[in-house]
């Protein structure tokens, strides 16, 4: 009897021992877990944080690359504007030296008109930058511009240079001139000195609306 209690007794001390051992080990096998996801969990935390800090590199690196295409950009937006400058420049002193010379010769060749005997179109000094080779391209603008130009009679007042340029284009005076042109080219002559007066006689006439 005393020993079937006896064993009775260690069979529930093992059994005990048996369930604080099973108890223990899924103790132990949870904190593993718990330990395993807490990694986990670390890992999944510094990938992000890597990510994150490549992304915010990359994008530190696109601003940067932006920046410097933004001020490539600029650079060559400036070295444009500086060429467009000093070709308009260049332009306008070639102009301004193309206008003075024309206006030069355009007296020298007036001065020398009376020596020659015979003329032709091409003879005849235009008031125009460009010489024409037909009455038809001599046009008011062309006219306006060559007579009221910067480039000469500086001391002069518009309406002086234009009352100037008529009493050397009125056809009593030019008369005498158109008398010295060959046949061939005088109804030509003729067609370009009316052209002539009647844009003079346009610009007096806006001078005079002007006062």
């Amino acid at each position: 009897m005393w020993l079937d209690m006896m064993s009775a007794v260690q069979q529930r001390a093992g059994h005990e021992r048996g369930r604080e051992m099973h108890r223990a080990r899924q103790r132990a096998e949870t904190l593993r877990r718990h330990d395993e996801e807490r990694r986990r969990e670390e890992r999944r935390k510094e990938e992000r944080r890597k990510e994150e800090q490549h992304r915010q590199l990359e994008e530190l690196r696109r601003r940067q690359e932006q920046q410097r295409m933004e001020g490539r950009k600029r650079l060559e937006e400036r070295r444009k504007l500086a060429e467009n400058a000093k070709r308009a420049r260049v332009h306008k002193e070639r102009t301004e030296r193309r206008m003075a010379e024309a206006w030069r010769v355009y007296e020298v060749n007036w001065g020398e008109l009376a020596a020659k005997d015979q003329l032709k179109f091409d003879n005849i000094p235009w008031p125009t930058a460009e010489t024409p080779k037909a009455a038809e391209e001599i046009t008011p603008d062309a006219v306006k511009n060559f007579v009221l130009s910067p480039m000469h009679s500086q001391d002069m007042a518009p309406k002086d240079r234009i009352r100037n340029a008529l009493r050397r284009w009125h056809p009593d005076k030019f008369g005498r001139v158109l008398g010295k042109v060959d046949e061939g080219n005088k109804v030509e002559v003729k067609e370009g000195a009316d052209i002539v007066v009647r844009c003079l006689n346009e610009m007096l006439e806006k001078e005079n609306e002007t006062l």
